[in-house]
């Protein structure tokens, strides 16, 4: 009879352990008929954001519970720390059908449209949190958030309103000191400690501006009386005036790495190279009918580039200036050619932007805006990880501002959308800034995010 009884309440026991255990709502031990809703990822249109973006966020939602779920709402925001809640910047909210016992849902999309991002903010979170209403009894409820990082790689710091018509060139000093600026009736010169402006230089009908490599010297040309002026940056005086064999040159220029020359091209079909020493032209490059629209000198100073009319780019050898390639891309002008610090890359600007590989002057890459409009200029940052292009349109509704691409994978990590065409874009000599003249008459001053997770260190 004792047995007996022991063996009853062993019984008892192990019938309310169980019990007690089933009640208990614990993540490692859910209830057998309790759903467990989880974010298996969220993923946004950008890596970067500005004030007045568009952003477009992606997840989707899955049920690891032992019971089905109901329909819910996610909730998605923005948050400037990793911890999403409720209470951080509203994006918007979508449904979430029903889930069967380890369903996995459609995926989820939500546009949130003309975001506001603080200027002080670098680092910022994009998350989502399913079952925001609370409606469904969970087995966990704290696994319902998930988020991506993203960065801002340069903020605006600084707009320069002195321009009274489109700010179409901008080129920096080798010191980084000075900016030179071109509205096209004349250059202005400011010092970047301050961003002030120290110097207005007269000039007319100004389509091209460089420094040489060694700072003294400050070069442009003219298409209202065809000629080259060289201006000593010490007086900012006149020192010389090219005029040439012929009263074409009125486009672009490009001093040599080693100082030594100087190329421009013109409408008459031809590149003019010119000795610095004195100034004398020793060098005629005929281009075979095509207008030269721009120039660039590798870093070896071994390779010169022109950018022409007709959608071709012809690589000449220094050495003995023999033309040793020419690529036809796919569409219009070469507005803008520029070769990358480390020599691997030489980018142009046209309607889209092309790449091509130094190395055997093949491998030619095309990267696409996504928009009807031009490539004005490409510049690469100091360190080549980094292209910057300058986009403009005169339609209304085509993109138009500045596209950072990563030059690993050619990804665009930031766009810069603005509302006028941008004409012009130079990093500074320390990467620190990237700066843009747009048709707004204006220069903006984008300072390098040294804490964003895209910077490189350059």
């Amino acid at each position: 009879m004792k047995r007996t009884n022991l063996i009853m309440l062993l019984f008892l026991l192990s019938i309310a352990f169980f019990s007690f255990q089933c009640d208990e709502k614990n993540p490692n031990n859910p209830e057998p008929n309790e759903p467990d809703l989880i974010i298996l990822f969220v993923s946004t249109s950008t890596s970067a954001l500005e004030t007045g973006d568009t952003l477009s966020v992606t997840t989707q939602v899955a049920n690891i519970g032992f019971g089905a779920s109901s329909a819910c709402k996610i909730g998605f925001y923005l948050s400037f720390d990793t911890d999403i809640t409720t209470s951080d910047y509203h994006l918007g909210s979508e449904n979430v059908s029903a889930l069967a016992t380890g369903a996995t849902g459609n995926t989820v999309d939500i546009s949130a449209n003309n975001l506001t991002i603080p200027d002080t903010i670098i680092d910022y979170y994009i998350g989502a949190i399913v079952d925001i209403d609370e409606q469904i009894s969970e087995s966990n409820e704290n696994n319902n958030t998930n988020n991506t990082a993203a960065s801002t790689l340069f903020l605006l710091e600084q707009t320069l309103t002195e321009h009274n018509s489109n700010v179409e060139l901008v080129s920096f000093s080798p010191d980084g000191n000075y900016l030179a600026s071109s509205e096209g009736s004349c250059i202005k010169i400011w010092r970047t400690s301050d961003w002030q402006c120290v110097q207005t230089l007269s000039g007319g009908g100004i389509v091209s501006l460089n420094f040489s490599p060694d700072g003294n010297y400050l070069a442009y040309g003219c298409d209202r009386d065809y000629r080259i002026r060289i201006w000593d940056t010490s007086t900012w005086q006149n020192v010389q005036t090219l005029t040439g064999p012929t009263t074409t040159l009125d486009n672009p220029i490009s001093f040599s790495p080693d100082g030594n020359y100087l190329a421009s091209g013109g409408d008459d079909w031809t590149l003019k190279i010119w000795r610095t020493s004195d100034w004398q032209n020793v060098q005629i490059l005929t281009t075979d009918n095509n207008w030269v629209f721009s120039l660039s000198f590798s870093p070896a100073g071994n390779y010169l580039a022109s950018g022409t009319l007709d959608s071709t780019i012809i690589i000449w050898q220094t050495s003995d200036w023999q033309h040793v390639k020419t690529s036809t891309t796919p569409s219009w002008e070469v507005y803008s050619v520029s070769f990358s610090p480390d020599g691997n890359y030489l980018a142009y600007g046209t309607i889209d932007i092309g790449i091509l590989e130094t190395s055997d002057w093949f491998g030619t890459r095309l990267i696409k805006h996504g928009s009807n409009t031009t490539t004005r200029s490409v510049s690469f940052s100091p360190d080549s990880n980094y292209l910057a292009s300058a986009v403009g349109s005169g339609n209304t509704g085509d993109m138009k501002g500045i596209q950072i691409w990563q030059t690993s994978d050619w990804q665009n990590i930031q766009t810069l959308e603005l509302s006028s065409s941008i004409y012009s874009v130079a990093f500074s000599p320390d990467g620190k800034y990237l700066v843009s003249g747009g048709g707004d008459n204006t220069i903006k001053i984008w300072r390098k995010n040294q804490s964003s997770k895209f910077n490189s260190g350059w």
